[in-house]
């Protein structure tokens, strides 16, 4: 466990049965769908109520990438990214007692990342940058075959990943939770706060936008070659 996460844990009120002692995550990057054919989240997470320490790392373990993959998306920086990641599943496993199991326990996840990345931009007023790497659980793709056409690929991703991640937050985020985590409209709803009628609209923007600055930076890149 790090420090920060150690220390987040202290700063936030939870249930006595989650303490800094009692839960005791490790920061090693496993997969995101650890247990996925085993023990459903739903008894997993009636017994992390209960204070079930295994239960609540096999959760962590479950759900952190594709935490942690939204909140690079958003906020654009690995070690913020970071942060938000632990701070989530601590305020996840506080608020436990208030999880409605309407939803998807990764729902309620991503949801409660979604918020903290959204008041860290607000607080920091950040700007996008330019450019950003891969997530874990993205891969750059096979590099055997053609080289020709492997080159193509890898200058398309890397314009793609240029164009979205100058889009604003909220595209960025749309577009992610649709098209990275394939998540259906309405726990896109949930994550994001609006009603499952606006997601369409939300994700008809984000594209729009996206095609449009796609469009403009193909356009430069061609004028530069001129």
């Amino acid at each position: 466990m790090t420090t920060a996460f150690l220390r987040k844990v202290g700063q936030i009120s939870v249930p006595q049965a989650i303490t800094a002692e009692t839960i005791s995550f490790t920061d090693t990057g496993k997969a995101a769908e650890v247990g996925a054919t085993s023990v459903p989240d739903t008894h997993l997470v009636h017994l992390a109520r209960n204070g079930d320490r295994e239960a609540m790392e096999t959760l962590f373990q479950r759900h952190e990438i594709a935490v942690f993959r939204l909140a690079c998306r958003i906020l654009h920086c690995a070690d913020d990214a970071d942060d938000v990641r632990q701070e989530t599943f601590v305020r996840v496993f506080a608020s436990l007692s208030r999880f409605r199991e309407d939803a998807a326990f990764k729902t309620y996840a991503l949801a409660v990342c979604s918020n903290l990345c959204r008041d860290r931009l607000r607080s920091e007023k950040r700007r996008p940058e330019s450019l950003y790497g891969l997530a874990p659980g993205e891969h750059a793709g096979d590099v055997s075959g053609d080289p020709a056409r492997q080159m193509e690929r890898d200058a398309d991703r890397e314009r793609v990943r240029t164009v979205i991640s100058a889009l604003p937050p909220n595209h960025r985020e749309t577009l992610h939770l649709r098209y990275v985590e394939e998540l259906p409209l309405n726990e896109i709803a949930r994550i994001v706060g609006c009603s499952r009628l606006a997601v369409p609209v939300r994700l008809f923007r984000a594209r729009k936008a996206f095609e449009k600055a796609y469009s403009a930076h193909v356009t430069q890149e061609d004028g530069k070659l001129v």
